[in-house]
């Protein structure tokens, strides 16, 4: 049987060009611009671990507290000392604290005689300390009298006035002031003593010691 009973043969190769482009596949060419797919072009979940290349991804490409945190390092050395900073403004002057003088005195009278005794003293704890001494140095004699008066810390004599001349009883020149000032060191139970003496009779009037303890100061170097 015969499909073409006569015809050339250009018509028929036409022919079967025509019956195969109307029913076979065929192909199109696509062509895409650079920079055109982005994220509305990517479907959910398109992404996978395949189709990223190993060690391309840096820390900045994963949401914040997605990535765990690394084991602590080792302490660190200590760093050099900063500078120096500038002095602060001076503090207010804080309150007056507690005193720790010592202060003792009479209103009576004290006899002394030809020799140096003990008319007045006030105990001392142990330390050093600044001590004054006054009274009124009074004769009781008929005539002029010599008088003298010291001040001891510890048993040591630190200041004395000798040789005072005091005018004869109830002339108006009978009576002295008197003030010794010196320092010492005391044991515990040590004594400040107000010490008189006189050729002629008499006596050391409302006597009076202070004593103010010594600290040595410290001393802090600035740098």
């Amino acid at each position: 049987m015969r499909l073409f009973s006569s015809g050339r043969y250009a018509s028929v190769t036409a022919t079967l060009a025509l019956i195969t482009a109307m029913g076979g596949t065929s192909y199109a060419a696509v062509t895409i611009a650079n920079n055109s797919v982005g994220t509305p072009q990517l479907q959910a979940n398109a992404v996978t671990s395949g189709k990223v290349k190993n060690g391309t991804l840096l820390k900045k490409d994963f949401k914040a507290g997605q990535l765990p945190a690394g084991a602590k390092g080792a302490t660190g050395a200590p760093g050099a000392t900063g500078a120096s900073g500038a002095a602060g403004a001076a503090g207010a002057v804080g309150p007056i604290g507690p005193s720790n003088a010592i202060t003792k005195n009479s209103v009576d009278f004290f006899n002394w005689t030809t020799t140096y005794t003990t008319l007045f003293s006030a105990t001392l704890p142990t330390g050093t300390w600044a001590v004054t001494a006054t009274g009124l140095a009074n004769n009781n004699g008929g005539t002029v009298a010599s008088t003298s008066c010291r001040l001891l810390i510890g048993g040591v004599a630190v200041s004395e006035i000798a040789g005072m001349t005091l005018g004869a009883s109830s002339t108006g020149g009978e009576r002295a002031a008197v003030a010794l000032t010196g320092a010492g060191t005391v044991a515990a139970g040590g004594l400040a003593e107000f010490q008189c003496l006189s050729d002629l009779a008499g006596n050391l009037v409302r006597p009076t010691i202070t004593a103010i303890p010594m600290v040595m100061p410290k001393f802090t170097e600035i740098p």
